[in-house]
């Protein structure tokens, strides 16, 4: 990818230069700066560092100046929603075409219907591609999916102890075909990311949730 290569080699550079501290410089090359490193980290998947950089990049540039709005919007958003910070509405109503974009899978996210994720994962893939965060986009399926498995959670009750069954029935409610060793991997997986809290008894095909907070903020794992 040509603007990825550019910005490593940027960031070569960079790191060789002698440069004062950043806050010496005009707050336009400030803005230019924290973008560029912003952009760099998500390249890098470093998201805990790529937020900062381009929210600061997005308070510090004029409402006037629409299209580096949204151009900084194209890569914050991203990293904002894997650390399960949703876009405000406002910031949407501002960007119809990032509303047109991002909206659905937002939607998707918050209320855990995965298909309608999908397939606007689907309709926005050439653009996603195009700036370089389709594969950022991608891993927040993750997020849905957990929406998703948490209202199973909260219909049981609350229950400790809840059936991959239970969950596959969820998934195949949202549109989303899974057979149970499938259900089972993505179980595991959301319990490696920490997206989850309990365990898997593979013999029995249960999970067993934590009793304290089974499904913990995504801002206090990440």
């Amino acid at each position: 990818m040509v603007i990825s290569s550019q910005l490593t080699n940027g960031k070569k550079w960079l790191s060789l230069a002698d440069l004062p501290e950043l806050d010496k410089f005009p707050m336009a090359h400030q803005v230019s700066m924290r973008y560029y490193t912003g952009v760099l980290a998500s390249f890098d998947e470093d998201f805990t560092k790529a937020e900062p950089d381009l929210q600061f990049a997005l308070d510090h540039t004029p409402r006037r100046f629409h299209s580096q709005r949204r151009l900084i919007l194209h890569y914050l958003i991203p990293a904002r929603l894997l650390r399960g910070s949703l876009p405000a509405a406002k910031i949407l109503d501002e960007f119809p075409e990032l509303a047109t974009l991002y909206g659905p899978l937002v939607k998707g996210i918050k209320t855990g219907n995965v298909q309608m994720f999908d397939e606007a994962l689907s309709q926005g893939s050439d653009q996603l591609m195009a700036m370089g965060t389709y594969l950022t986009v991608e891993v927040s399926r993750g997020l849905a999916i957990r929406t998703l498995f948490k209202k199973v959670y909260t219909i049981s009750g609350g229950s400790s102890k809840l059936e991959v069954k239970q969950f596959q029935a969820a998934l195949a409610f949202v549109g989303v075909v899974a057979d149970l060793d499938e259900v089972e991997c993505i179980l595991a997986n959301m319990i490696y990311k920490k997206y989850i809290r309990g365990y898997l008894s593979q013999e029995k095909r249960v999970l067993v949730l934590s009793k304290g907070n089974p499904f913990p903020s995504l801002n206090s794992i990440q």
